[in-house]
């Protein structure tokens, strides 16, 4: 009884840390990983940003028209019977 619970204490002290720093030894292992991923990411993701900005100047163009700036698009509610219709409209009842 008493061998049994000397190697139980033994086991407790001894094998129970050397499993914790095992699992510690594989669980930053695991990070170092998570890391070097993430970050091959993010330079990926830093070279699809340069590109996209290099293709962005260009002008679109929808079944051979052209679409029109957003200064031409605004520039069609500015008129003043524009904003005087809007303020005869009534809502509700």
């Amino acid at each position: 009884m008493l061998l049994t619970f000397i190697g139980g204490i033994i086991f407790a002290t001894v094998c129970l840390s050397i499993l914790q720093s095992i699992s510690d030894i594989i669980i930053t292992f695991s990070s170092v990983v998570c890391g070097k991923l993430s970050l091959k990411v993010a330079q990926n993701n830093a070279k699809i940003a340069k590109i996209n900005d290099e293709f962005r100047e260009f002008e679109t163009q929808a079944i051979g028209f052209q679409v029109p700036s957003d200064e031409d698009y605004y520039e069609e509610y500015e008129d003043e019977e524009y904003e005087d219709k809007l303020s005869l409209r009534k809502i509700g009842f």
